[in-house]
């Protein structure tokens, strides 16, 4: 008989895998995905996940849908951004992580629109547009 399970960040809730396997075979399957890392990685079986719409709630071990970003853009700073958000500049495409402060300030040498996409485990992922001056 063959049983599926995910595989989770323990830290963020975000789903990396999800595996079949024979049942006697779910352990070492488990371990050899995760290179024995157990602190960091965990695992929730007989479920089906998608880990587009999906994170793990980690306290509960149970999944949850992703919610919508609650952004707020006034000028050239975007407000309401969670801490841990992945922020991909699509312009050159290098990355910041988001502080606690929530709130990124763009710097521009001339007006321009400024598109990012934003990435946390626990959100839809979302890109914006941000008209700058």
């Amino acid at each position: 008989m063959k049983r599926s399970f995910i595989i989770y960040d323990k830290r963020t809730g975000a789903i990396g895998e999800q595996l079949t396997c024979k049942a006697s075979l779910v352990n070492r399957q488990f371990m050899k995905a995760i290179g024995g890392d157990v602190v960091n990685f965990g695992r929730i079986d007989d479920v089906v996940a998608d880990g587009r719409t999906q994170f793990v709630d980690v306290e509960m071990k149970e999944l949850r849908p992703r919610e919508p970003f609650d952004l707020a853009i006034s000028g050239n700073s975007v407000s309401g951004v969670p801490e841990g958000t992945e922020i991909l500049f699509l312009f050159d495409r290098s990355r910041t992580v988001m502080d606690a402060s929530g709130v990124l300030e763009l710097d521009v040498d001339y007006p321009e629109t400024v598109k990012l996409e934003l990435r946390h485990p626990r959100f839809v992922r979302e890109t914006i547009e941000v008209a700058c001056t």
